[in-house]
């Protein structure tokens, strides 16, 4: 194979890449859960959340194994399911765990920039953990290079450090 040919080749690979395609949001098949083989991976799924969402939308793929990404749901102008009346309660300490997994609730009100995630004793929807070396290249060179409007990938390298800096208590 003569060079022209490779970097041709390795071009087209690129593009694809950074060029992924946009579908549905509800097309976007998502990975199954791998056999857990090393330890972090084992103590992922062993640990592994369960998700409440409180307000806001459910949780949906944001990427196939293709690379192909989720082009997102678009607002509607409404807000009648957007009341946050801050349900707060003392929450017993026993009642954020069920087994070895841990509760959290999500809320994407809309006066907070993000959504936020915090302990509850609601039950909510067990969530499978992809690691990231599990996801395909295709699928990490999506999340690295597709643009998601104001929703950051926290766990795409240009992202990952400040998140880490950002996450630490002291």
């Amino acid at each position: 194979m003569n060079l022209r040919a490779i970097v041709f080749v390795a071009a087209a690979v690129l593009f694809a890449a950074i060029d992924a395609i946009s579908i549905d949001h509800d097309k976007v098949q998502p990975f199954p859960q791998p056999e857990p083989v090393t330890d972090s991976e084992k103590a992922a799924v062993k640990f592994k959340p369960r998700l409440k969402i409180i307000n806001g939308c459910g949780v949906y793929s944001a990427v196939n194994t293709a690379g192909e990404t989720s082009g997102g749901l678009k607002g509607t102008g409404g807000d009648s399911g957007c009341d946050d009346y801050g349900k707060i309660a003392p929450v017993s300490k026993f009642d954020i765990i069920d087994g070895t997994a841990p509760k959290f609730g999500v809320s994407t009100a809309p006066y907070v920039s993000d959504g936020y995630l915090y302990s509850t004793s609601e039950d909510g929807d067990s969530q499978d953990p992809i690691m990231w070396e599990q996801l395909t290249d295709a699928a990490r060179a999506a999340l690295e290079t597709t643009d998601f409007g104001r929703a950051d990938v926290p766990f795409v390298d240009k992202n990952f450090s400040e998140e880490l800096e950002d996450a630490w208590p002291f």
